[in-house]
């Protein structure tokens, strides 16, 4: 399964809501026994979505990369299924 864009406003961060909504994604996944896949695109003239800062936080949601894609801006990253 790929998943989109998870963007919070600008006045809305730093409230864990982006964190609560990938929680509920993979929780979901885990059910089903689905692998997620997503490529981690910042978006221009967002400063507080930078490449490592995006590839951090899906890492701490069990996310790794597991290829290059167009350029050294763009990761693939993955995540299996967690029991």
């Amino acid at each position: 399964m790929t998943l989109g864009l998870i963007r919070t406003r600008p006045d809305h961060r730093g409230r864990g809501l982006a964190d609560a909504a990938l929680h509920d994604v993979t929780a979901l996944a885990d059910r089903l026994g689905l692998t997620l896949r997503l490529r981690v695109e910042p978006i221009t003239g967002d400063e507080d979505t930078c490449h490592a800062r995006l590839i951090a936080w899906y890492s701490r949601h069990q996310f790794v990369p597991v290829a290059p894609s167009a350029g050294a801006e763009r990761v693939t990253m993955q995540r299996e299924p967690q029991e």
